[in-house]
């Protein structure tokens, strides 16, 4: 029988209730999730400078302290090796202006806050999919 493929997830929230609920959320979906966690911003810089094998997918908040999630999209815009992962952004904030920034940069996704676990687990569903047809991974 052939072995799902490894699914890596770079998740980036300030806030650790978040960070639980979207590890939580994860374990219901039926696929092999490598869930690599940050805080920040800069955070996540460090995280993928020291990843031996980049995220197929990053999820971040926007709103977090030291740099913020538009802040990160902007400093990972143009860094070949990472403008192709999917992002989805997610928010509390109905602020036009920083929802638009984020389209900009490159999100391919965007989830207001609350969020109920069937909407993370349907968009990230959604992205395995696209991950799963474009991967060049063995």
């Amino acid at each position: 029988m052939k072995e799902k493929k490894e699914l890596k997830i770079l998740f980036i929230d300030d806030d650790a209730v978040e960070r639980l609920r979207f590890s939580q959320t994860l374990m219901l979906l039926d696929v092999n999730v490598d869930l690599v966690m940050a805080e920040n911003g800069w955070d996540a810089i460090h995280q993928l400078i020291n990843l031996q094998d980049l995220p197929d997918i990053i999820v971040h908040d926007i709103h977090m302290p030291e740099m913020n999630g538009i802040e990160f999209l902007r400093k990972i815009k143009d860094v070949n090796k990472l403008k192709h992962i999917p992002k989805i952004a997610f928010t509390s904030s109905s602020n036009s202006m920083e929802l638009k920034s984020c389209q900009e940069l490159g999100v391919n996704s965007i989830l207001i806050k609350p969020i109920k676990p069937e909407t993370y687990i349907e968009t990230i569903n959604l992205l395995i999919q696209y991950w799963s047809l474009n991967s060049s991974r063995p």
